[in-house]
């Protein structure tokens, strides 16, 4: 099962964000739905690790209320700072290409790209999907038969590592027989080391077929965006 990353501004769609959160747990299980505030342990960084799920989640859901294009504060709107953290969240998953669905609730409506910093522009061609507080549950259940279907195809795409360990406790593949093949007699095999390939990912560092938000996110002085 893969990962989903729930985005979402505090300030704005915290409930919702809550409410998603628990719908989705339940459905899917605690590992597979990423939200700060329930996911994060006591005393982590959670710059790293909101890094780490951005990097490795398998598809983001980005909450959209109606004031989401304007807040503010004094500086102006947040999605122009460039260290928003909402606005990284989304441009990183952008770039990889991974789906980022819009999701519409309090009534909202689709932000269209002329309203977005360069970085987000892709965003407003996104295929979105609503939630009304009306119909929430039946729209949740819509939302979890989908996602259910995008997070098998994730999974199924993932190698299994059939690798075995040697009485010496190092790798070597395991061979490929046919069904009802006897194994084969050889002599032993002369020792051979078998090694992971170095990991991609690193430091919000994404491989040249997905890379992420150019740099780290940035220092904050508060624990949440």
């Amino acid at each position: 099962m893969g990962c989903v990353f729930i985005n979402y501004r505090r300030e704005e769609t915290a409930g919702e964000a809550r409410a998603l959160f628990s719908d989705l747990v339940a459905a899917f299980g605690k590992d597979s739905v990423f939200m700060d505030v329930d996911t994060i342990a006591l005393g982590r960084d959670f710059r790293d690790v909101i890094r780490e799920k951005v990097e490795t989640c398998d598809l983001m859901l980005a909450l959209i209320g109606r004031e989401w294009v304007e807040v503010a504060t004094s500086k102006g709107r947040r999605i122009d700072d460039p260290n928003d953290f909402v606005r990284l969240e989304i441009e990183a998953a952008l770039k990889r290409n991974i789906p980022v669905t819009p999701v519409l609730v309090q009534g909202a409506h689709m932000p269209i790209a002329d309203q977005l910093p360069e970085g987000l522009k892709d965003f407003a061609y996104r295929n979105g999907f609503e939630l009304s507080h009306s119909r929430w549950q039946s729209d949740v259940q819509e939302m979890i038969k989908r996602l259910g279907a995008a997070l098998a195809g994730t999974s199924a795409g993932r190698a299994p590592d059939t690798a075995q360990p040697d009485r010496a406790g190092e790798h070597v593949p395991s061979p490929a027989r046919g069904a009802g093949s006897p194994a084969p007699v050889e002599p032993p095999p002369k020792r051979r080391r078998w090694t992971r390939p170095a990991d991609s990912l690193s430091a919000f560092s994404l491989s040249s077929s997905s890379r992420s938000a150019a740099g780290a996110l940035p220092a904050m002085n508060s624990a949440q965006p």
